[in-house]
């Protein structure tokens, strides 16, 4: 009987143990899933609040430091927006991260690195609908309304960008054609 209690106890030590010792895990993993929920939701300010612990843990999560620099970008953040790619970038250098790099650059007022970027982003996939959306804001902004509403066409491949393009293409095409065009 001593022996049945024994290993029992064993066990129960065990599992006590193993469950203490996963607890940080646990909590990284719900963090990221609430994070990606608030980030597809459009709350970028608690999906910021959900990543940095994540981040602070595991430093080589390069995925959450771009997903991290996404929401700065979207909170009007730009040098922590930079900050973080950097960062992303250094523990993974293989990733094309030129659109995003092009948005910090004009967010900071830099024209000709954001033009630098934005191209060097369409060499490495011209076909991406994020790299074509912010391209054709760039272009937008540039006053080049038929680039613009190219990129914004190709943007809009995928529904979530085809839902930011729409307003946009309708504006260039007031713009270009008049609005009994609309």
């Amino acid at each position: 009987m001593r022996v049945v209690g024994a290993v029992l106890g064993a066990f129960f030590l065990i599992s006590v143990l193993t469950a203490v010792a996963s607890w940080p895990g646990y909590q990284v993993a719900r963090r990221s899933t609430a994070a990606e929920r608030a980030l597809a939701e459009g709350r970028h300010e608690k999906a910021i609040e959900l990543l940095l612990p994540v981040v602070e843990r595991f430093p080589k999560a390069w995925l959450r430091w771009n997903q991290l620099g996404d929401c700065y970008l979207e909170t009007g953040q730009p040098l922590k927006a930079r900050e973080a790619y950097e960062r992303s970038l250094s523990v993974q250098p293989n990733q094309s991260l030129e659109a995003r790099l092009g948005r910090v650059a004009e967010a900071l007022g830099d024209p000709a690195e954001a033009a630098r970027q934005f191209r060097a982003a369409l060499e490495v996939n011209r076909e991406d609908p994020y790299v074509n959306y912010y391209v054709g804001l760039y272009s937008l902004a540039q006053g080049d309304f038929v680039n613009a509403a190219e990129y914004f066409r190709a943007a809009s491949a995928d529904p979530r960008f085809f839902e930011k393009a729409r307003p946009h293409l309708e504006a260039i095409r007031e713009r270009l054609l008049g609005p009994e065009a609309s």
